[in-house]
């Protein structure tokens, strides 16, 4: 009911148009995120340290990916672009990428992932499909530790963050937001930022399918 009335006054009071696609994502979002709101900051008290200085960081800052000493990184990045779809009001589908590393004792090993993404109405809602599809992955092949890096710093926070109702960092975002900490709630998650030039193979990943949708 607060986002069909929120719409409402908009239209009303700034004559904004807002999609019903728009409303649909804000209440399930809301809703989500009360049914996630307790239990999930213990494990942002473990961080993972960088391995010259033996410093923690503070999960969401911007890091460089190189220093941390986790055995496992998953890389997300989306590649989308609202006005390349026939009906721009109801949102577009993105390309999502994710760059795997893992370390099994001496064994070093890589995969990059290409998938479509779900309809989306902005940019940051993109990167978060690509926070839970990392979220996906990590159930997927049952690892219990792993550092997920973005190169969205608003993504990265409200991850980070771990309250999806209180700081949802966008409320676009929100629902992908509380599904990624319910998927990794009994893990040691780390969620970082990073920069661009350190996320390229997620980022060709995410093209690479973007191209098809």
């Amino acid at each position: 009911m607060w986002c069909l009335w929120k719409v409402r006054n908009e239209k009303l009071f700034q004559r904004k148009e807002g999609s019903p696609v728009q409303v649909s994502f804000a209440a399930q979002a809301i809703t989500n995120s009360f049914k996630l709101e307790t239990g999930h900051t213990n494990l942002c008290k473990n961080k993972i340290p960088m391995q010259d200085k033996g410093e923690e960081l503070r999960q969401g800052n911007t890091i460089d990916a190189s220093k941390l000493s986790t055995q496992n990184t998953f890389f997300t990045d989306a590649a989308w672009n609202l006005q390349e779809s026939q009906n721009g009001n109801e949102g577009a589908q993105a390309g999502i990428g994710v760059y795997i590393q893992l370390k099994q004792g001496y064994l070093n090993l890589q995969a990059s992932i290409s998938a479509t993404g779900m309809i989306a109405i902005s940019a940051v809602q993109t990167e978060a499909q690509g926070l839970k599809l990392a979220a996906n992955l990590l159930e997927s092949l049952h690892i219990q530790e792993a550092a997920v890096l973005t190169d969205n710093l608003t993504v990265a926070k409200a991850a980070a963050a771990r309250s999806p109702r209180k700081e949802p960092g966008n409320w676009q975002i929100r629902s992908y937001i509380a599904d990624f900490c319910a998927m990794t709630e009994f893990k040691n998650i780390q969620v970082y930022h990073v920069n661009r030039d350190q996320n390229s193979i997620a980022h060709e990943a995410a093209r690479d399918l973007y191209f098809y949708v």
